[in-house]
């Protein structure tokens, strides 16, 4: 008995396997696709059948359709080759969000190579609600450059391929819809700057003591320049290695300080991309500090600190006053800082009037002090 019993279990067992080995080639043969060259398996189930389920072990039309890497790749190059419908709609407004009409819009697109030049230019004005339509072949990318008097030009790339898709590029397009750009023009105040550039080394300025800056004379205060207005202050204290040497700029660090006390403020912004107004055209009526460090350190391999500005941070500044006696003070800019050791560069932009608020003269064309 115990024996019929093993031999029948003996039996089972090896029906289930050989069932189990049956069942995976068939289910394997119904799966296998490939892809780039490779054999690639997937199971899927469906309780029942329905828009998305498979019958008969078939792959439901949808999933046929999705294309591979390879071939989405290969219709992209073409595209960014030959070119494709590229729609937008721009809207220009000011920075109030009111639509401005008859501004001048200076499209490009870029165009398969070997087209002429001026295949891809498109011209006009925006309507009454500030918007102007464009569609246009593109290999790449829309350039645009706004302008209308009295506001600062705007100028800007729009990239079409990056909004690549398989379905519309199978079409000749990059986007089902259009894109919609919107462009802010700010308006010219009127106000005139005065302009500087400074770089001051450590010759004109001694560490681990501060000093006091004259925007209007764009030099340092007496003793350590000729400048007569407290208009900001600065600390350097930096530690060169000795061993490596100065000049290097290897094996040092530096901690540096702008300060605008007593009673005035700085604020660190980051500049408008497009706009050739690239600052806030007010300063603001309250200023984040009144104190702004900068430390860096690195070895010989190595940075571990670096706290300066970044690249397209500027420095709004309020000049110190004395609030009893109901002086106003003067308000402006600071970019390009540089800071090390022993020396600072920088450039500004002043509004020489107290009181006045205002920072977004023209920055193009500005009274430059020669220093």
């Amino acid at each position: 008995m115990k024996f019929k019993l093993r031999q029948l279990g003996i039996t089972m067992t090896v029906l289930g396997m050989a069932l189990l080995v049956v069942s995976f080639f068939f289910v394997t043969e119904e799966s296998v696709f490939s892809r780039n060259g490779k054999s690639h398996v997937d199971f899927w189930h469906s309780p029942e059948p329905g828009p998305c389920s498979t019958q008969g072990g078939m792959l439901p039309e949808s999933f046929n359709n999705k294309p591979d890497r390879e071939k989405s790749r290969q219709l992209r190059f073409e595209l960014e080759r030959d070119g494709a419908w590229a729609e937008v709609i721009i809207r220009v407004c000011d920075r109030f969000g009111h639509p401005v009409p008859d501004a001048e819009i200076h499209l490009y697109f870029n165009v398969k190579e070997g087209s002429p030049e001026q295949e891809g230019i498109l011209e006009g004005k925006t309507d009454k609600d500030g918007r102007f339509p464009a569609k246009h072949k593109t290999t790449y990318a829309c350039h645009w450059r706004i302008q209308k008097e009295g506001y600062y030009e705007s100028r800007g790339i729009l990239p079409f391929s990056n909004h690549f898709s398989w379905d519309e590029g199978r079409k000749g397009r990059w986007t089902a819809e259009p894109l919609l750009l919107e462009v802010v023009l700010d308006e010219k105040s009127g106000v005139e700057l005065l302009h500087g550039m400074r770089y001051l080394n450590n010759l004109e300025f001694p560490t681990n003591t501060w000093v006091w800056f004259d925007f209007e004379a764009g030099d340092c205060v007496e003793p350590y320049g000729k400048g007569k207005n407290r208009h900001i202050s600065f600390y350097s204290e930096g530690l060169a290695d000795p061993r490596i040497g100065f000049r290097s700029g290897i094996g040092w660090t530096n901690y540096f300080v702008f300060s605008a006390s007593p009673n005035g403020g700085l604020s660190l912004l980051q500049e408008k991309k497009t706009s050739f107004m690239p600052f806030c055209h007010e300063a603001p009526e309250v200023f984040d500090t009144q104190k702004l460090e900068f430390t860096y350190a690195r070895s010989r391999r190595e940075i571990f600190i670096d706290s300066k500005p970044k690249e397209g941070q500027y420095i709004v500044f309020q000049t110190p006053h004395d609030v009893s006696s109901g002086q106003e003070p003067h308000y402006g800019v600071m970019r390009s800082i540089e800071c090390w050791p022993g020396g600072l560069r920088m450039e500004w932009f002043f509004n020489k009037t107290p009181g006045d608020r205002r920072i977004d003269g023209d920055i193009s064309s500005p009274r430059t002090i020669d220093r």
